[in-house]
C-alpha cells in the first residue's frame, strides 16, 4: 500500500490508499476494508512536529519528574480515554497514569534532556 495523500482529522486520519504501485485504489469494497487499519510509516518520512507538539513515539523513554524533581518514571506507552491523551509511567513494578495535559499538568517537555517536568506527585 501507498499513501497518497492524507489530511488528520480528530485523532485519526482520512487517507487516500494507492496499491504497491502508487495507483490509487478506487473499489469501494477495497476501501471499505481498510476502515480503520493502522497506517505504519517510516518516521524519517514524517513531517517535523510543530514547535511544542511531539509524536507519541518520541515521548516514549522519557523520563519524567514532578516539579519538585522527584521521579515519577519512563514514559512506556500513551493511551486516550477519550477526554484527553495519557502518559503510562513505569517505575519498577509501579505503573501510574498521568494526563498529558499541557499547562496544567504537563509543564516542559524537554527532547533533548528526554525529560518531562509535571505538576503532579507520588500519590496521586
Amino acid at each position: 500500500m501507498t499513501l497518497l495523500e492524507g489530511q488528520v482529522q480528530n485523532k485519526g486520519l482520512i487517507a487516500r490508499i494507492g496499491d504497491a504501485e502508487g495507483k490509487p485504489i478506487t473499489d469501494r469494497d477495497v476501501a471499505a476494508a481498510l476502515i480503520g487499519a493502522e497506517i505504519l510509516v517510516d518516521r524519517d518520512e514524517m513531517p517535523e512536529p510543530d514547535e511544542g507538539e511531539h509524536y507519541w513515539a518520541d515521548l516514549v523513554g522519557c523520563k519524567v519528574v514532578n516539579e519538585d524533581g522527584v521521579e515519577l518514571g519512563i514514559v512506556d506507552s500513551l493511551t486516550s480515554n477519550g477526554a484527553q491523551d495519557v502518559l503510562v509511567l513505569s517505575q519498577g513494578e509501579v505503573e501510574r497514569l498521568i494526563p498529558y495535559v499541557k499547562g496544567p499538568i504537563i509543564k516542559s517537555v524537554d527532547m533533548s534532556e528526554r525529560l518531562i517536568v509535571a505538576d503532579w506527585q507520588l500519590d496521586y
